[in-house]
């Protein structure tokens, strides 16, 4: 099957692979699904496609075309990242070199996710400026026999002046001309964008398909592509934070994190909270939260006697030590209150409120647990 860099998505390499062969395709489309599932890989690929030298569906890697898609250098392919305000201190020559570096990261591994920090630490976004130029490309003269093709990853993070003028090119696209957003909050994208667009969703990922492609795409060991698999939610992005992160370091976090939480009287939490928003960035905090939920779902997994599905499987004693202490604990509650912080997350809440308040919320519900006891 084509599109083999893209991991797993069957269902959505058939609805592409006979689009391209039959030459019916969408004037714009918006990819949605979880972080990290292919979305963007999806969409360079379909750049490739249709501008590729030797007609190969998904590009051939090797032909100008292809190696210029690669480098950012193709005349008719544009991708478009969210980036921070350039600060006043920072020289334009040296923010337009970043925003290209983290451009061709994407290009890279689409899977990997970009971070500006800490360089620049303001939340990126997709600015009117942005749009305008994709609009000015747009009616430069194309080459004869190709594509233009136009990515906005996360086009969520559009702000309404740029959705409002992204907007009027929807409305009359231009010929041989394709958009594609891609989003894991399609419900942030205004409606009259997303009705333009044919919609389509990505599926999360298995275990499996990712564990595959930390084997042969990333060249990891089997057992450490097993492990991070396991933690990865559905996403090969979350995974990959992980698995390239301070992965210990951040596990401990979240036990602690937990511990000083249900422990802990107000003041400590609060200064150990504020410690840890010090430490940690954005990326930081959302992968140590998602460690915390493999330490809640493991002390389930645990209490339930099925430990064959534990994923902290080294740290069974600490976890029966926990239990032991909060062996009613509501951790059901405790999960889905983590998944809640998650989210706020993606919603860009402020992150010292997210981490302070799901705090509060666990020592709640250890409280609770010795007023019964």
């Amino acid at each position: 099957m084509a599109f083999e860099s893209v991991i797993a998505q069957d269902r959505i390499k058939k609805i592409f692979t006979l689009a391209l062969k039959n030459k019916r395709l969408a004037h714009a489309y918006l990819l949605h699904g979880l972080p990290g599932v292919g979305k963007d890989a999806m969409a360079i690929r379909l750049a490739m496609g249709l501008n590729c030298e030797k007609q190969n569906i998904q590009g051939c890697g090797k032909c100008l075309p292809c190696r210029q898609i690669q480098k950012l250098e193709h005349p008719s392919v544009k991708i478009i990242l969210p980036a921070p305000t350039r600060p006043k201190s920072m020289k334009i020559e040296k923010y337009n070199e970043m925003v290209r570096e983290k451009t061709l990261e994407r290009i890279g591994n689409p899977y990997q996710e970009v971070s500006f920090a800490p360089a620049i630490t303001a939340i990126p976004s997709i600015g009117i400026d942005q749009i305008r130029t994709l609009k000015h490309e747009i009616i430069l003269k194309q080459q004869r026999g190709q594509y233009r093709v136009f990515i906005l990853s996360h086009a969520d993070r559009m702000t309404i002046p740029a959705a409002n003028s992204l907007l009027k090119l929807l409305e009359e696209p231009p010929p041989e001309t394709i958009l594609i957003l891609t989003t894991s909050a399609p419900d942030r994208i205004l409606s009259t964008i997303a009705s333009r667009c044919q919609k389509i969703r990505f599926d999360a990922l298995s275990d499996t398909d990712i564990e595959q492609a930390f084997i042969h795409q990333w060249k990891f060991e089997r057992d450490n592509a097993r492990f991070f698999s396991r933690l990865a939610c559905g996403s090969a992005q979350r995974a990959l934070a992980l698995a390239n992160g301070h992965f210990e370091e951040l596990r401990t976090t979240a036990w602690d994190y937990l511990n000083f939480s249900i422990q802990g009287n107000q003041l400590k939490r609060m200064d150990e909270c504020d410690g840890l928003i010090r430490r940690l960035d954005k990326t930081g905090v959302q992968s140590m939260l998602q460690l915390l939920l493999t330490w809640l779902r493991d002390l389930i997994c645990l209490k339930a006697g099925v430990t064959e599905k534990m994923i902290n499987i080294d740290r069974e004693e600490t976890l029966n030590q926990f239990l032991q202490q909060f062996d009613d604990m509501d951790l059901e509650l405790a999960i889905s209150y983590t998944e809640h912080a998650i989210a706020s997350l993606r919603k860009n809440v402020y992150l010292s409120l997210i981490v302070h308040t799901l705090s509060q919320k666990l020592n709640r519900l250890a409280r609770i647990r010795f007023k019964h006891g």
